[in-house]
């Protein structure tokens, strides 16, 4: 039984650590990089005002929708959640309100939050996280790569062993500066996880254990 990285989160970054809510949908750096990075331009004056704001909806397209569910077209009634597949690819097409009577999604009004000090579980299902430091103005990109050992964990009352995550940085980048280069973020992300996959996979972990 595995866990595949399907996710992102948009946080508040802090002096020693974060805080971030869940983001669905496109999430690599060349999708969504652009568009936070646009949406951070038009209110790159008052940065804790949208810190307050994000933390106080369930999840970033709760927020960026202004409570609005795209699914559904109504208002206030909380994060989408259990998306049958066909309704969320018709949402990442454009069509609006593909599921009027909410048949194929429900909502949550629970506000799950993500901390930095998890992020060996974070790292099974949020694979990049978008950092806002409000004072430094600045950016910061994390990937989520493997992490030495495993932990145990409980998905749908079926305990299994997963692998270990961790974090690594891909940058820092100010606001008031030139847009990143999305995809040069992206590649590198990408290869800082092929090099721990190789480092901490299957393979390294079954050698150990045959040594053992």
């Amino acid at each position: 039984m595995s866990v595949s990285n399907r996710f992102s989160s948009v946080g508040i970054k802090g002096v020693h650590d974060w805080i971030g809510v869940l983001k669905t949908g496109v999430s690599m750096p060349n999708d969504f990089g652009h568009i936070l990075w646009e949406h951070l331009q038009s209110n790159v004056n008052s940065l804790h005002r949208f810190s307050k704001t994000l933390f106080n909806s369930n999840s970033w397209e709760e927020y960026i929708n202004e409570g609005l569910c795209p699914y559904c077209g109504k208002f206030d009634v909380g994060s989408p959640v259990q998306i049958r597949g066909d309704i969320f690819h018709k949402v990442e097409l454009g069509k609006i309100a593909p599921d009027e009577d909410a048949k194929f999604h429900k909502h949550t009004t629970h506000k799950p939050k993500l901390y930095s000090q998890d992020e060996s579980l974070n790292g099974l299902w949020i694979d990049w996280v978008y950092l806002i430091n409000p004072e430094s103005y600045a950016l910061e990109v994390l990937k989520a790569v493997r992490s030495k050992g495993k932990q145990r964990i409980e998905i749908r009352n079926v305990f299994s062993m997963q692998n270990n995550y961790e974090y690594r940085s891909l940058g820092f980048f100010n606001l008031f500066r030139e847009e990143p280069d999305w995809w040069k973020i992206r590649r590198k992300g990408l290869s800082l996880s092929g090099f721990y996959y190789k480092k901490y996979g299957e393979h390294v972990q079954s050698s150990e254990n045959l040594s053992l």
